[in-house]
């Protein structure tokens, strides 16, 4: 995506998810890229889709959708950035392993660049999540 040929590269994951819509990454990439175009509404729908395909790595329950509308409306990027925060935190925190650099990532569109800093730093000094 950094070459410039975002729309193209935004194909990838649509193709992935209709091809096999199991693939959780996949849906969290068209999430994100809805969102990097600015278009937030776009990665609610996406997450809508997700939810209604019944795939795996959604937490269930018509509350996720609601709560991502929600935190939209009432913030915009950052609220999407605060809801996958805390999927990702709920995930840690129930012993699933969360890479610190994907917590990094979102930490400053959640306003939180200290955050941020401090992931990275745990990252680093764990080779296995630079690489």
């Amino acid at each position: 995506m950094g070459s410039g040929r975002f729309m193209e590269a935004r194909g990838v994951p649509e193709d992935v998810v209709t091809a096999s819509p199991d693939i959780a990454s996949a849906w969290e990439m068209l999430a994100r890229s809805e969102v990097s175009e600015g278009d937030v509404a776009g990665a609610v729908d996406v997450v809508t889709r997700w939810q209604q395909t019944g795939a795996p790595g959604l937490p269930t329950g018509e509350q996720v959708v609601y709560q991502l509308r929600h935190a939209v409306q009432q913030d915009g990027v950052q609220g999407y950035c605060n809801w996958r925060l805390d999927r990702l935190e709920t995930a840690q925190d129930a012993g699933r392993d969360v890479p610190h650099a994907e917590l990094a990532a979102v930490h400053p569109g959640a306003g939180n660049h200290d955050a941020a800093l401090e992931q990275l730093g745990v990252a680093w000094s764990k080779p296995s999540e630079v690489c």
